[in-house]
């Protein structure tokens, strides 16, 4: 969005243009994560100050990569999935370093994303929802290169209706549902790909409240059932509430990382993404000691 400033704007109330203001929000109570040996290190990034700045993260840990279009965030984040490798980044998965160059090598690790644009990068407009659903999952309904039709069907139904899908016919064209039950097709899609590590880019881009809190609700799921899950959204609040710690990035660069971000960071985090941060300041750490 665009929007006309002044010079007596502060950060405060850039944060509130950006992120918007929503009211009665209740961010969720924090999440401990165990700080062990982590699974997922991502190496390669430095900070401000040109120190070398990892992220690491934990099985069942939802991270937030936020700041504005060209920050860096959607670099790792399709780094990850080898949709577009990046040289200079490197991953381990469980301490062992492992070369992600394709989509089909991310999908063997586990790895599922979910890219932004639905129109664009995420349905196929004249096949089903079935077949839409069901693209990185045939192999759970298919041997020796032949589809079994009845279990295929019968867990499409069982995925749409823990996703809460609305739809009247399995093999009707996609584009026959509301836009946010294509996202949540979308969405069910990856979630259940994902084996060890969800990668979302907006993943509640343009649907209702309602079905935003739906698709909030299955990927806290899915980090209960031990998946990772990267999150890349251009929604403040959205990442506030969902992420267990939130990583700000600006030009390339990590700025600050953030546990248990809360909305009293926001001021802050607008700070970050838009080049406020001091250039002689050191990434922190920044705990949440509501």
């Amino acid at each position: 969005d665009s929007f006309a400033t002044s010079s007596t704007w502060d950060v405060s109330a850039i944060a509130e243009k950006l992120s918007g203001a929503r009211a009665h929000h209740h961010a969720p109570a924090a999440r401990q994560v165990a700080r062990a040996t982590p699974f997922l290190r991502i190496d390669g990034l430095r900070d401000r100050l040109g120190n070398v700045a990892p992220i690491e993260m934990q099985t069942g840990e939802i991270i937030g990569l936020y700041g504005v279009v060209g920050c860096g965030a959607e670099r790792v984040a399709r780094a990850l999935a080898g949709v577009t490798p990046a040289a200079e980044l490197h991953m381990s998965l469980d301490g062992r370093r492992e070369p992600i160059t394709t989509p089909v090598r991310a999908h063997q690790l586990g790895i599922s994303y979910l890219p932004t644009g639905r129109a664009a990068n995420g349905i196929l407009p004249t096949r089903s929802i079935r077949e839409n659903l069901n693209l990185s999952l045939l192999g759970r309904y298919s041997r020796a290169g032949f589809i079994f039709r009845q279990r295929e069907a019968a867990g499409s139904r069982a995925q749409l209706a823990a996703n809460a899908v609305k739809y009247a016919d399995l093999d009707a064209e996609i584009v026959e549902l509301s836009g946010g039950n294509q996202q949540k097709v979308l969405a069910a899609r990856a979630l259940s790909a994902a084996r060890r590590l969800l990668i979302l880019e907006d993943p509640t881009a343009g649907i209702d409240v309602h079905a935003k809190e739906e698709i909030h609700e299955a990927i806290r799921a899915r980090a209960a059932e031990g998946v990772a899950v990267i999150l890349v959204s251009s929604d403040l609040l959205e990442t506030i509430e969902l992420v267990d710690s939130l990583v700000t990035l600006y030009a390339g660069r990590v700025v600050r990382h953030y546990d248990n971000p809360s909305p009293q960071h926001k001021a802050a985090i607008v700070a970050d993404v838009i080049g406020h941060q001091t250039a002689a300041a050191r990434p922190a750490t920044v705990e949440n000691q509501s």
